[in-house]
């Protein structure tokens, strides 16, 4: 609401940064309301709106195609889903801003889960992590970013390990308990 008073162009990005986490919280009760067992939420249909959310948020104009490969059924309570929509609109997001500087691209989202464990993976088809974020951990992440720093926390939340690597772009793979 106080957007426009910004004169900074540094500050209007934290607010967006800001904008867009409140939405993906909002996601989780708005699914809450139309989910009939509201004990497991499915990770499919959150994504689809985390998706369109980032891309219609304004932070990148240029070409970029998402695709997913989500595991049917893929069940999680609210405090964990919570946890898990703001990791990946963090990584999405990211993604859009650092990953394709000129041209768009593709950003992949992934995920199954075996008996006891949930296995999440974020790529793109961008220019890669710089060394600073493939090393960063949750106890120094600071230097990374305060996106980075984020991820890290919400993923102790979700007792989980999250991996940062370079494959033709950027990788994060995330798994955890379920």
């Amino acid at each position: 609401m106080q957007g426009d008073k910004l004169f900074n162009r540094y500050h209007e990005s934290l607010l967006e940064d800001l904008e867009r986490r409140v939405y993906a919280i909002s996601l989780v009760h708005e699914t809450l309301m139309d989910t009939p067992d509201p004990s497991k939420i499915d990770l499919e249909s959150y994504m689809m709106h985390i998706i369109d959310f980032v891309r219609s948020s304004g932070i990148y104009r240029g070409d970029i195609h998402f695709s997913t490969q989500l595991q049917h059924g893929l069940l999680f309570k609210m405090d964990t889903l919570l946890s898990l929509g703001l990791i990946i609109s963090e990584i999405i997001s990211n993604s859009m801003v650092h990953a394709f500087p000129e041209s768009g691209g593709e950003i992949m989202i992934s995920g199954f889960n075996d008996q006891e464990t949930a296995h999440i993976r974020i790529s793109d088809t961008g220019k890669g992590f710089p060394p600073e974020i493939i090393t960063a951990d949750a106890d120094d992440s600071t230097a990374a970013g305060g996106g980075i720093h984020l991820i890290l926390t919400l993923t102790d939340q979700i007792k989980g390990t999250i991996v940062f690597s370079n494959n033709g772009g950027a990788v994060t793979d995330l798994t955890f308990p379920v």
